[in-house]
């Protein structure tokens, strides 16, 4: 896997399913998957990197 760096779409609107903010009287069900959460933790300060200097274009 890598970081993704740009995103682009086709078509005419971009639907949003899960925005982030839930309800709890709308069904939803999350799953931890322990592997993603340990990619997230041993790849810090790379995500951090991409997310701040590369994406952002500031200087930590």
């Amino acid at each position: 896997g890598h970081l993704l760096t740009t995103e682009t779409y086709v078509g005419a609107s971009v639907e949003a399913l899960e925005s982030g903010v839930f309800r709890s009287d709308i069904p939803c069900r999350f799953k931890i998957v322990p592997e993603t959460i340990q990619f997230l933790i041993d790849n810090i300060d790379r995500i951090l990197h991409q997310s701040i200097e590369v994406e952002e274009k500031l200087s930590i």
